[in-house]
């Protein structure tokens, strides 16, 4: 029977071990091909054979690869029996991680070659060392006091290299930094796994929580004297690392499920604490709870970082071709983000996967272990491997606070890559022992348990980078404070808005290789908007701007292959308005110095064909004019025709009988408009209306009582269709019939019998008064029936008539 067995489980070991030589090669080929992208997307971004510094990966390559062949020479002699996911695994991560370091940082991703070199020099001396680890386990005093006193060492002698006036929590000299905090997590493993692997008998065997208390003092003691190290040079993110692993193995040690649940207390209290004492977790915990309150401030890297992981969508941006380096500190803490940009929600996923490998076959060897010690070290690391990992993707997701600790393998840092490799090693160790003939495991439920933690953890994660990457994208891409949006207006042409007659209002030129938005008519600011950088968008660029930048008008697949090549959308479409420039001129001559809104409309088919808001701004000048605009107390930014709301008094019910016509929201998306620029769609008894609202009505009785919906945006052009016009979403709706339309506008028709026309100033609330011109065709004109409506602030209504009288003028000579 034991024959059979040991048959068994060399076959089983032999048969794993086959597999690992594929997973090398795919590792190989993925990381080829990463470095191969990189080195590529450097003539995508110039157009230009230029390689510029894409080379540098290809170097950065074949030292990992030679790396790998090196440690997998030495496994090959030295641990012919060792688990086979590991390697590949490991190394994948690490090819993943340099290879984004080529792409954020080349001065970084150099002194990270330099230490994969010393860290895999380091691997091979673990894996020659003897494989009982008994050097560990009988230096345990001696490997957890060195660590402590490196810590203690940063007290006095600790520097930053990224500045003064930052945590000071490496020792560094001659331009080379270690951090201590980093093995001291490896040391507190190995000392707790070997104290608690002596004491777990007696903890057993124990007969009331005094005697195990009085068991655990010694390593719980160590464990608060290197938390409170961390604590006092505030670095919070690895204390909380090493509660987490004192917790986990305190638990396998007892088996009692008690300490997972004091554990779990133990952080919130820890957690609660940390905000009363430290502004820094304050921050952090209030950027977790609501990021969107203060995003520009405190919230900044969490909102950047969700951003980033949204613009990666589905299949990524391409390496090189993303911009990772609009969130803060890509290359360290929020390189999670950086990758689920370039790579999207499939890398993302795949790394996952990578971490959740090791660390759930990091347990399975803790289970076949031979002894308590390498079982309780196994454990450590796999806590270690998932914790710290689980713990920085959740902050970048949103699901933690932010920490700020490193991705084991993955992340910048030489501390952190040595450490992990260090923790590879003795894994690979202790896999080679337990293979041919595995411990016996008394209790397998703390380990099946914890797994399941951990597989239930990452299963969390997971749907958390796909709900921000896929469900919630278009919400975070919309935001004004994603400077993507303004990266691509600047290497994409954004779609050019005319008017009827195809006359330019607003073009993309190319100045100096890159795009810039200009305005050919200023006065239509308010209406056109703008796309600005720093101030976000306004009006039609913003309600437009999915098809202005070409996320719109082309077809799926043509979208998605366009950002695979190029990482941009592809040019942007352009946009026919219904207002006709001429008669716009017209308009905003008649209404120069003065405050107030006109709208034009074809009551025929619902076309707006001149809007005015009066005064002003300068899209073109937003930069520099913004404050003076701000502080102008006749509000130019405002647009009047969609936004202003003014008293109607007695002539809602004189004109208007059945009231005004309230806009629909397929209207609003034909105008161009999101429903929210419209306060007060509906106004209450006619006392707040907007200029829009009363040309709707208007045009409602210049069309013999059919309301048309009104329309803004005529067509778009498409790549393959040419112009395509806008049906519009709602018939047209009878309001009134022609005997309830004759004797409402019978006493305002002049002579002619052609127009009617009426004008009023209503004296408003809070003293504000405003004066309104209505006007029409009437049943007499055989021409376009047309509608004009002005509103002016603190004029009285001859000088409303004077300037709507001409308008209608104008407007009717240009409709003949």
């Amino acid at each position: 029977m034991k024959l059979l067995i040991g048959l068994f489980m060399k076959s089983e070991s032999s048969f794993l071990l086959h597999r690992e030589r594929p997973l090398l090669a795919l590792a190989f080929g993925i990381v080829f091909l990463l470095s191969l992208a990189f080195t590529l997307s450097s003539i995508v971004r110039t157009g230009t054979l230029s390689l510029e510094r894409g080379w540098q990966s290809g170097l950065g390559f074949l030292v990992w690869a030679v790396c790998l062949g090196g440690v997998w020479i030495v496994a090959q002699k030295t641990i012919p029996e060792r688990d086979p996911y590991l390697l590949p695994g490991a190394f994948l991560l690490i090819g993943w991680g340099l290879m984004t370091l080529w792409r954020l940082s080349p001065y970084l991703a150099q002194r990270q070659t330099i230490w994969l070199v010393v860290s895999s020099s380091i691997l091979v001396l673990i894996l020659k060392a003897p494989g009982d680890l008994s050097y560990l386990r009988r230096f345990k005093y001696l490997w957890l006091t060195g660590g402590l006193g490196l810590v203690f060492a940063t007290l006095i002698f600790g520097t930053n290299p990224a500045g003064p006036g930052l945590p000071d929590l490496w020792l560094g000299c001659c331009g080379v930094y270690f951090q201590p905090s980093e093995p001291t997590k490896l040391l507190l493993i190995v000392y707790l796994a070997a104290y608690l692997a002596g004491s777990q008998p007696l903890l057993q065997r124990a007969a009331s929580p005094k005697q195990r208390i009085a068991l655990l003092a010694p390593s719980f003691g160590m464990s608060i004297l290197a938390m409170g190290l961390l604590v006092v040079q505030r670095d919070l993110g690895t204390a909380s690392i090493f509660f987490f692993l004192s917790a986990v193995l305190f638990y396998f040690a007892t088996e009692q499920r008690l300490v997972l649940w004091f554990g779990m207390i133990g952080i919130l209290l820890g957690l609660g604490i940390g905000v009363f004492l430290f502004d820094v977790v304050r921050w952090r915990v209030e950027a977790w709870l609501n990021p969107y309150a203060d995003p520009i401030h405190r919230s900044y890297q969490i909102v950047q970082s969700l951003i980033a992981v949204a613009n990666g969508g589905l299949f990524g941006r391409g390496l090189g071709l993303g911009y990772p380096e609009q969130v803060p500190v890509p290359h360290s803490d929020f390189i999670f983000a950086a990758i689920a940009e370039e790579n999207g929600l499939i890398g993302s996923l795949a790394l996952l996967g990578c971490l959740a490998l090791l660390s759930l076959r990091t347990i399975v060897i803790a289970m076949r272990a031979e002894d308590r010690f390498q079982r309780l070290l196994m454990i450590g690391i796999a806590a270690y491997f998932g914790g710290q990992s689980l713990l920085i993707i959740g902050g970048n997701l949103r699901l933690l606070p932010l920490t700020g600790v490193t991705l084991p393998f993955v992340s910048y840092g030489g501390s952190s890559l040595l450490v992990s490799c260090i923790m590879l090693g003795l894994t690979l160790q202790v896999s080679q022992s337990a293979q041919p003939k595995p411990g016996i495991l008394p209790n397998p439920r703390p380990y099946l348990t914890f797994g399941g933690i951990l597989l239930i953890s990452y299963f969390a994660v997971a749907l958390a980078n796909g709900w921000f990457a896929l469900y919630r994208a278009p919400v975070l891409l919309a935001r004004t404070d994603n400077a993507r949006r303004y990266i691509y207006q600047q290497l994409v042409q954004r779609g050019t808005i005319y008017d009827r007659e195809l006359q330019p209002l607003a073009i993309s030129e190319r100045q100096n290789d890159v795009f810039i938005r200009q305005y050919l008519y200023p006065p239509l600011s308010p209406l056109l908007g703008y796309s600005h950088p720093v101030y976000g968008q306004s009006g039609l660029e913003r309600s437009l701007d999915e098809w202005l930048s070409g996320e719109r008008g082309y077809r799926t697949s043509e979208i998605l292959w366009h950002r695979l090549l190029t990482g941009t959308p592809p040019p942007g479409i352009a946009v026919r308005l219904t207002l006709d420039l001429e008669l716009q001129k017209t308009v905003d001559l008649n209404m120069n110095d003065q405050v107030g809104a006109v709208v034009v409309v074809n009551a025929h088919n619902g076309d707006i064909l001149a809007i005015s808001s009066q005064p002003a701004f300068d899209s073109n000048r937003l930069t520099g004019e913004l404050q003076t605009y701000l502080a102008d107390p006749n509000a130019p930014l405002l647009n009047r025709a969609f936004q202003g709301r003014f008293a109607l008094g007695p002539l809602y019910q004189e004109l208007f009988p059945k009231g005004i016509a309230v806009l629909r929201l397929s209207e609003l998306r034909a105008i161009g408009l999101p429903a929210g620029l419209i306060e007060g769609t509906a106004p209450e008894n006619g006392k707040w209306v907007t200029p829009l609202q009363v040309a709707c009505a208007a045009a409602t009785l210049a069309n013999g009582g059919t309301r048309l919906p009104l329309q803004m945006v005529d067509a778009f052009e498409l790549p393959n269709s040419g112009w395509v016009t806008l049906q519009p979403e709602n018939p047209p709706l009878t309001v009134y019939s022609a005997g309830e339309i004759e004797p409402v506008l019978k006493q305002h028709t002049d002579d002619t019998g052609l127009i009617w026309t009426l004008s009023r100033t209503i004296d408003a609330e809070q003293g504000q008064q405003v004066s309104w011109f209505i006007g029409g065709t009437a049943s007499g004109w055989d021409g376009t029936p047309l509608a004009v409506t002005i509103v002016l602030e603190g004029r009285d209504e001859s000088v409303a008539r004077q300037i709507g009288e001409a308008i209608l003028k104008a407007a009717l000579l240009a409709a003949d």
